[in-house]
């Protein structure tokens, strides 16, 4: 219990010291490179695992996502909301396998922050929750067809306003997925 106590603490702290060093300032400049009505596109290969999984292996991996909103908490720190697609088609040594998830995103960038790390102003790291799906397409399959939590988590690092290179860990169902790839923001 006091390890979930510490880890709220952390999250929070993360959110407020920012805040608090930019209260009452009027040079914030903290942005997005996401804005509502924004439709992502993302492409990558990987690697991905699963218990029972036969077709655990490389993969394809690809989603697509709409932000519907953004908040400012503090009315400084940005955060953008949406609606994401993701799946995977993953070969491995037995056989085949397909992964879906929907999931709500929610997205959290450092533009204009102006960090001692200039490379930092580049990142967008976001996290997903939502509903995924499994198909074991293999001949060892013992339960071909699962239904169940999906998540996702990563980084995506920008070179422009409309393009990134991401790093992504998805769960799909019962199914585990890490992927390296290209975003594509129209």
């Amino acid at each position: 219990m006091r390890k979930k106590i510490l880890v709220v603490m952390l999250i929070v702290g993360m959110f407020m010291i920012p805040a608090l060093s930019f209260a009452g300032s009027d040079d914030v400049n903290w942005d997005s490179y996401l804005r509502p009505g924004n439709f992502i596109m993302q492409a990558g290969v990987g690697w991905g695992w699963g218990w029972n999984a036969w077709y655990s292996g490389f993969g394809v991996y690809g989603g697509a996502e709409m932000i519907m909103a953004e908040y400012k908490i503090a009315d400084i720190i940005p955060l953008e909301f949406g609606a994401a697609a993701k799946g995977a088609v993953t070969f491995g040594v037995f056989g085949m396998g397909i992964n879906a998830g929907a999931l709500a995103t929610a997205h959290l960038s450092f533009k204009g922050l102006n960090l001692p790390f200039d490379y930092l102003d580049n990142l967008d790291v976001y996290i997903g929750l939502g509903l995924g799906m499994t198909l074991d397409m293999s001949s060892y399959a013992t339960v071909p067809f699962q239904l169940g939590l999906a998540s996702s988590s990563g980084a995506s690092y920008f070179l422009n306003d409309n393009l990134a290179i991401y790093l992504e860990e998805t769960y799909f169902a019962n199914f585990w997925a890490s992927s390296l790839g290209v975003l594509l923001k129209l």
